[in-house]
């Protein structure tokens, strides 16, 4: 059995304990240090996942290290660091149902099941969901904008 190594959703690379350590903000979820330092503030980080303000007064290192990731990260085989490919299990539904597909906005791969139920969810109806299929053949689906589309001027994540 292969375990997965956790990685930053906004890079995709797997966390360390130097620049991609996880750290964590406020709402919950956590991002790689590196990340965190490109995003645009001044005592506070918008989240990219749920967009709630989150305070910084000392910067991103003074964000608490998700010390429970790291320790995933450090107990994880070193064959598995850096070997993203194959196949991806639900990470929506919690059961070894092997994934088809993936959320845009959520950053989450889905089996058929959990993506027709993301769909018609009212939280997230409205959201980018595409087979695996037609984002490998396609990674330009998965591209963030620089430029907010609601906003038109604003850097938004």
């Amino acid at each position: 059995m292969t375990s997965k190594v956790p990685e930053c959703s906004i890079c995709f690379e797997h966390y360390n304990d130097q620049s991609k350590c996880p750290r964590l903000l406020s709402c919950g979820h956590n991002f790689c240090s590196s990340c965190l330092e490109r995003l645009p503030h001044g005592n506070t980080i918008d989240c990219p996942t749920c967009r709630n303000p989150g305070t910084v007064p000392t910067g991103v290192e003074g964000l608490l290290k998700n010390f429970a990731l790291l320790d995933i990260v450090n107990d994880t085989p070193k064959e598995n660091v850096g070997s993203n490919t194959g196949s991806h299990d639900c990470e929506a539904c919690g059961k070894k149902h092997p994934a088809k597909f993936c959320c845009l906005d959520c950053k989450e791969n889905m089996c058929k099941t959990a993506a027709q139920f993301h769909t018609r969810n009212k939280a997230s109806r409205d959201h980018q969901v595409v087979s695996l299929e037609e984002l490998e053949a396609n990674p330009q689906l998965a591209s963030v904008s620089l430029i907010c589309q609601k906003h038109n001027d604003k850097f938004c994540f």
